[in-house]
């Protein structure tokens, strides 16, 4: 009855079963297939369909933020990665506006009040947003440098979640606009808050994440012996049986401390980052599996006292 299943049903040759001890092994797997594969009748698993945004911000003379789906020799920081694309277009129009950051090309000639200048000449900005109070208009001379960089800073410490005060001032502007009657500027606040609200959640979760998904993860495996999932800063770094075996408890001890003192960084690859969501969700989900996540140190301690017992 269901004509793409017969569509699929038609176009196949072979069913293979690959059994698997454990769902989340299962859905990396999965993904791992979709990956070297490219089904065709998988639309919605396609990487091309579901690339996760980073925020980024760039370097120069007067930073700007912007939306990237790969990693950015652009951006002085990048945070992310985050599901939604739609969305972070979204709250980067947001950021933009609210902590009053240029979003005009990078060709775009910067003079700030504080440099010196040769002609006193009048200056006016390139665009319409410094004359709405969106921007503070370092293309015409409008603030220091100083100025400027302390909102980047700002904007830093709240992606960081270190300050949150632009949430409750804005709160405050919305409810100050509706009493003056000035409902539109009221709705753009609302509209603002709403984007900033979300992408504070979605910062917190990857920082959560970058936390709780660093160490191993021992899962079920086969014929009675478990799996050592190796997560390094919520990226996936590899999977070995757990040691048994006087060599297999020195190779992984070395392995582990090599591992718990890198250095954590970025997914390197859309694939990375696909498998770094999905661990996120499913631990967001299944609370009770946190248990089965044992610190590098825990481990390494384990497999030095399998040293101590097989030798």
């Amino acid at each position: 009855s269901d004509e793409k299943a017969d569509k699929i049903r038609r176009h196949s040759h072979q069913l293979v079963w690959e059994p698997v001890s454990h769902e989340l092994l299962a859905l990396i797997r999965e993904q791992e297939l979709i990956y070297r594969w490219r089904p065709d009748f998988n639309t919605q698993g396609q990487p091309t369909r579901r690339q996760p945004a980073y925020l980024g911000i760039s370097g120069g003379v007067a930073p700007k933020v912007f939306m990237t789906q790969q990693l950015s020799n652009r951006a002085q920081r990048l945070f992310g990665p985050v599901a939604g694309t739609g969305w972070m277009r979204n709250a980067v129009l947001s950021v933009s506006h609210v902590f009053r950051l240029r979003d005009c090309p990078d060709q775009t000639g910067f003079e700030y009040a504080d440099q010196l200048r040769l002609f006193a000449d009048p200056h006016s900005a390139k665009c319409i947003r410094h004359e709405l109070e969106t921007c503070s208009g370092p293309c015409a001379g409008f603030c220091g440098s100083a100025d400027y960089q302390s909102q980047v800073a700002h904007l830093i410490n709240f992606l960081e979640g270190r300050d949150l005060t632009i949430l409750a001032q804005i709160e405050q502007q919305m409810a100050d606009a509706a009493g003056q009657q000035r409902y539109e500027r009221a709705a753009a606040l609302r509209d603002h808050l709403k984007n900033l609200n979300w992408l504070h959640r979605r910062m917190t979760g990857i920082r959560s994440a970058r936390i709780e998904l660093h160490g191993v993860l021992d899962l079920p495996g086969n014929q009675h012996q478990s799996i050592w999932v190796l997560l390094c800063g919520g990226r996936l770094i590899g999977s070995l049986p757990s040691p048994q075996t006087h060599h297999q408890c020195l190779k992984t001890a070395e392995k582990l401390e090599r591992i718990s003192a890198a250095r954590i960084v970025l997914p390197q690859s859309l694939f990375e980052t696909h498998v770094q969501l999905i661990l996120s969700s499913w631990l967001r989900k299944n609370v009770d599996l946190r248990g089965s996540l044992i610190p590098f140190s825990t481990a390494i301690k384990r497999c030095q006292q399998g040293l101590n017992t097989t030798s």
